[in-house]
């Protein structure tokens, strides 16, 4: 006696590595527009992701700047004057400039998709044996 795939199993079978070779090649076809749809879109962002953060470095240097030159001139002033309500009120002007949190932007921009052979899968199903004798 035979170990054999019914007559309606080869149809099924068929008709699966069909559904698989159909659907691997839309899915194909569908990575290769995204890949260059994400191609296309990372070479219009990167460049503002760099010319922000270049901003963000100007600002960051203006902002340090501010503070370090009016810290200077705060620390010449007398010790009682900077204890006072306006010096204090004017330390807490110079900080809020040193303080300023500002941070370059990190944009994880989206990787492509890896490509596969659609056929793979189908043709893994089509090679199998029909039947084994025992």
């Amino acid at each position: 006696m035979a170990f054999a795939l019914k007559k309606q199993d080869k149809v099924t079978r068929d008709e699966i590595a069909q559904e698989l070779r159909a659907t691997g090649e839309a899915l194909s076809t569908a990575i290769v527009a995204y890949n260059e749809a994400i191609e296309l879109h990372n070479q219009f962002v990167e460049p503002l992701i760099d010319a922000y953060n270049e901003a963000v470095d100007r600002a960051v240097a203006f902002v340090t700047g501010i503070g370090g030159r009016e810290q200077d001139t705060f620390d010449e002033r007398t010790e009682r004057w900077q204890y006072s309500d306006k010096g204090l009120a004017v330390q807490e002007w110079i900080n809020s400039y040193r303080d300023a949190e500002l941070e370059e932007i990190n944009v994880e921009l989206p990787e492509p998709f890896e490509q596969f052979d659609a056929s793979n899968h189908a043709g893994i199903i089509e090679d199998l044996t029909d039947a084994v004798d025992e």
